[in-house]
C-alpha cells in the first residue's frame, strides 16, 4: 500500500514530500526485514534531495541508512550515516531530528558494544538532545530517547 502511495504521489507530480515519503517507505521495509529494498528508496530518496535542493530531510535520510547499515551489523558504516545525519540536523536547527538521530547513535553503541569512550559521548550527545525540550515529553520519539538514556547510563 505504501508503494502504491508512492507511486501515486509521483503521478500528481508533487515532488515537495516525496524525499519523507520514500524515507518513510525505507523505514517500514527496514522494520519489515526488507533491508535491501530500504537502502534502495532511501538512495533514492537521497538522490531526489540532491537532485531538488531541497535539503530538509536529508538528515532524516542518513539516519534511516544508518538503522538499515544497522540491522545489517555493519557498525562502521552506520556510525559514518549517523554522524553525517547529526551534523546536518545540527547545522539545521532540527532538534528533532537531532533527537532521532541521538537515540539512533546511541542504540548502535548499545547493540556494537563499543567502548567507554563511545558510550560516554553517545550518553552526552543523547542527553544534550533530551535537555532541548521543554515539551512533547509523551511522544515516541522522546520516550525512545529517554529509555535509551537510560540504558547508556
Amino acid at each position: 500500500m505504501m508503494r502504491e502511495a508512492v507511486a501515486d504521489y509521483r503521478v500528481s507530480g508533487q515532488l515537495i514530500a516525496l524525499p519523507l515519503l520514500l524515507g518513510t517507505l525505507g523505514e517500514v521495509l527496514t522494520a519489515t526485514g526488507d533491508r535491501e529494498a530500504a537502502m534502495a528508496v532511501i538512495n533514492e530518496a537521497l538522490a531526489v534531495v540532491e537532485s531538488s535542493g531541497d535539503e530538509r530531510f536529508e538528515g532524516e535520510l542518513h539516519r534511516l541508512k544508518g538503522e538499515v547499515y544497522m540491522h545489517h551489523k555493519d557498525w562502521d558504516s552506520a556510525a559514518a550515516c549517523l554522524r553525517r545525519a547529526g551534523q546536518i540536523a545540527h547545522t539545521q536547527g532540527a532538534r528533532w531530528w537531532e533527537l532521532r538521530t541521538s537515540t539512533s547513535l546511541g542504540r548502535l553503541v548499545l547493540q556494537s558494544d563499543r567502548g567507554a569512550a563511545d558510550r560516554r559521548a553517545a550518553r552526552e550527545a543523547l542527553a544534550a538532545s533530551v535537555a532541548w525540550f521543554t515539551e512533547g515529553f509523551d511522544t515516541a520519539d522522546f520516550q525512545q530517547a529517554k529509555q535509551v538514556l537510560t540504558e547508556l547510563s
